[in-house]
């Protein structure tokens, strides 16, 4: 950057939802995936609340869905044509472009965390380096600088490159200032360069959604934190007798006093998916407080790429696992066989309403929770009798739908896909997104009501005598 006696301010935006986003496929070579109708409109909204800011010009990466943004801007704001910037595009994929793996999405998560680590020189097969990443955009965006000199521009570039290289570049905040903070669609990073550098005036708040796409470790880690949360103790006053929760070595543990392995339990998810094997002495203190309570009877829960370290370093074997499935638009009601309206749903008039489709044994999980802010535990009725239940819970900016049940001799008729519709509506107007677990015989009815896949979670336990 040349010696700038007036700062130039830089509003470097991350592009509308694509078509790559939403279905979860790598992509960062051109000309790449066109936006969705909702990234068109998150475009717009952009430019409406930009339109003070008196835009001299726009930019963006020579990527389509970046230029389709810039595209809505420049119109919106009468910049003129925008102007493309090659070092703006987003990190290259190398070998990994268009897959759609989950064991592909690890491996970029694995990279773009040593990045944050520092180690700028780690490359995927075939791509350039976290090094040659920050460089380009360094030289892009003092190009602009220097054309810019007292004015605001608009640059249009990827969660990706922006995550990595923009802390990079402002000297006024840690090089690892994304770590669990990614960038959401159409969200702006605001710069400011002068002649003693970059300086970061703003990072956009976090805001769970879909589409990360390719910082998809920003929402594992969301959802991995929020599954350990699920074990903090409730408010004093509503444990069930017999219960225990604690929090151990910085892991909330929690133990129901229920004959099953799965009431007692940890989750080391929260920990982040990228952590292969957790800290020996963490992983100890936890199992040591799971065998305190339920000897021998206890499930510690990890993300997918925990396991073969966790189980290699404690003996512990998988007793189940379960798909990590996430949602973010409101599904249709499915009118049940033989019923000629939508089902509604509605609050138990008490626990043992509520238990008597959940499952009578299952007090300690209810009891005393109906009333608490964070939870919420509804019913649907069929001719004045409950049938079927869930239970809703906000944890880190989501909120979780679990123990959707029916009464089995309304089973197979599309009251539990019904149910699961109606919770997940609820959920949606608690938070912006909705997620849940569920075993590979039942994501068929999930993948219908909008949900997809974003990694999965293993139960390991003491192996059986």
């Amino acid at each position: 950057m040349s010696d700038l006696q007036c700062p130039a301010t830089v509003l470097v935006m991350r592009h509308g939802q694509s078509e790559g986003n939403v279905s979860r496929r790598l992509s960062a070579a051109e000309p790449g995936a066109p936006l969705t109708e909702r990234g068109r409109q998150q475009a717009k909204d952009a430019a409406t609340a930009l339109a003070g800011r008196n835009v001299a010009r726009v930019y963006c990466s020579p990527l389509l869905r970046a230029q389709q943004t810039a595209g809505v801007l420049a119109e919106a704001l009468g910049t003129g044509e925008p102007v493309v910037l090659q070092g703006m595009r987003e990190f290259d994929l190398g070998d990994l472009e268009g897959s759609d793996t989950d064991a592909d999405w690890a491996r970029v998560d694995a990279v773009f965390d040593a990045w944050l680590d520092g180690d700028l020189a780690a490359a995927l097969p075939g791509a350039e380096s976290g090094g040659h990443v920050v460089a380009r955009v360094r030289d892009a965006l003092d190009e602009v600088a220097d054309l810019h000199r007292g004015e605001t521009v608009v640059v249009v570039s990827h969660g990706g490159a922006m995550s990595l290289a923009l802390p990079w570049l402002a000297h006024n905040v840690r090089n690892d200032r994304a770590r669990g903070a990614g960038i959401a669609n159409c969200a702006v990073v605001e710069l400011s360069g002068d002649s003693e550098g970059w300086r970061l005036v703003s990072w956009p708040p976090r805001t769970p959604q879909l589409g990360t796409s390719p910082y998809p470790g920003d929402l594992v880690e969301l959802l991995g934190r929020a599954d350990a949360d699920r074990n903090l103790a409730p408010p004093s006053g509503h444990w069930p007798d017999g219960a225990a929760f604690e929090t151990v070595a910085g892991v909330a543990c929690a133990h129901l006093p229920l004959p099953y392995a799965w009431a007692t339990q940890a989750s080391l998810a929260g920990l982040g998916a990228a952590a292969d094997a957790p800290p020996a002495g963490v992983v100890a203190a936890v199992t040591g407080w799971l065998q305190q309570h339920s000897p021998d009877a206890w499930h510690l829960v990890v993300d997918q790429q925990q396991v073969d370290g966790v189980a290699a370093a404690t003996g512990l074997v998988e007793q189940l696992r379960h798909g990590v499935w996430l949602c973010d638009a409101a599904p249709e009601v499915p009118v049940p066989q033989g019923e000629t309206s939508e089902p509604v749903l509605d609050r138990p008039r008490d626990v043992a309403e509520f238990l008597t489709v959940f499952g009578a044994d299952l007090g300690p999980v209810v009891e005393g929770q109906l009333d608490l802010p964070d939870r919420e535990f509804v019913v649907v009725r069929h001719e004045g009798r409950a049938i079927g239940c869930a239970r809703l819970r906000d944890l880190a900016g989501t909120t979780y739908v679990g123990g959707v049940t029916v009464v089995p001799e309304l089973r197979g008729r599309r009251w539990g896909r019904a149910v699961s519709a109606l919770a997940t509506r609820r959920a949606l107007e608690r938070s912006p997104l909705a997620w849940l677990h569920c075993d590979d015989t039942v994501s068929p009815l999930y993948s219908r009501l909008g949900y997809r896949r974003v990694t999965t979670h293993v139960h390991l336990g003491p192996a059986r005598r």
